[in-house]
This record gives structure tokens, C-alpha cells and sequence, in this order.
């Protein structure tokens, strides 16, 4: 197990910049404009599922200012609330790492739903704040489908993150 302050991130080099990497290309795939129609509607969150995977996985990869700075860049390129995506990140991230014994020791199916329940979670309060800062209700359906797309997908990227886990450690 890590303890706070490990030397692992220094002592991987270019390999420690993989789990930051990959959720800044994740957050790039999500806000890029797309020719097809209501995409936005369909388009999983897989910036959360990045954040989520290696905030359990290899929190000291992924530090608070990487999530941070994902996220204000995130809000900065969509035209949102500036910062809310980077708050409600931090809070995944933090409640992940903190969870982090529990949840690898749970089975990866347990995992799974604490990650739907954190979705779900995470989507209604961006739908919320979202909706007071720009004044009027937005879709909230298409928040969910989002949130469930994001839920159902979530296994398939787990095996990916995964994947890049193993050549992380060998």
C-alpha cells in the first residue's frame, strides 16, 4: 500500500503520467463537437469514469491539482459553470481515495455500484447547479441517460484502465 508523499510517481517517470493522460484525453473526447445530432445526450461522463478508476487504483497518480486542472479546463471549453466539474471531481476523487481499501477489496461487481450510485449522484448535482447558473431547467433526462450510459459503459473502461494498471506496476 502507498502512504502519502511516495516516491513511486518520481521513480516511474513518463509511466506515472499515464493515469493523468489518459483522463485529460478521456475529458478531450467528451467536449469535442461531434456532426451528430443530440450526441450530448449519449455521450458517457468518462472523465468521471477515469477519475474514479485510478482514485482508487493509484490515487498517487492522479493528484487533487491533475483533477483539478481536468476539470476547470473541462468547464472553460463546455461554457459551464466554471469550476463545478472540478469540484464535483475533487469530491469523486477524495471519496474514492478514501474508500480505496474497501472498495479493492470488494468485488469488482460492488465496485461497479458504488460507481452508478456516484454517477447518478454526481449527474444530479451538475444537472442542478447547471440549471440555476444558466437560468432555466435543462433536460434532466438527457442528464440520466447520460449517467446511465456512463453506468453501463463503466465495465468495459474498467478493463482498459486495468489493462494500463498491470503495465504500470511491471
Amino acid at each position: 500500500m502507498l502512504k502519502q508523499g511516495s516516491t513511486k510517481t518520481s521513480s516511474l517517470g513518463f509511466m506515472g503520467l499515464i493515469p493523468f493522460s489518459v483522463v485529460a484525453l478521456l475529458s478531450l473526447v467528451t467536449i469535442l463537437p461531434y456532426p451528430f445530432p443530440m450526441i450530448e445526450y449519449y455521450l458517457p461522463y468518462l472523465t468521471l469514469m477515469g477519475v474514479y478508476f485510478w482514485s482508487v487504483e493509484q490515487p498517487d497518480l492522479l493528484p487533487l491539482v491533475a483533477v483539478f486542472s481536468i476539470g476547470v479546463v473541462e468547464d472553460a471549453l463546455t461554457g459551464g459553470p466554471l469550476g463545478l466539474s472540478a469540484l464535483l471531481l475533487i469530491i469523486l476523487r477524495q471519496f474514492a481515495a478514501a474508500q480505496r481499501r474497501f472498495l479493492i477489496e470488494a468485488n469488482r461487481q460492488f465496485s461497479w455500484i458504488i460507481f452508478m450510485v456516484l454517477c447518478f449522484l454526481f449527474a444530479a448535482v451538475f444537472w442542478l447547479i447547471s440549471s440555476i447558473y444558466l437560468g432555466q431547467w435543462l433536460s434532466f433526462g438527457a442528464v440520466m441517460g447520460r449517467a446511465a450510459m456512463t453506468a453501463f459503459l463503466y465495465p468495459v473502461f474498467d478493463g482498459l484502465f486495468r489493462y494500463l494498471n498491470t503495465a504500470l506496476q511491471d
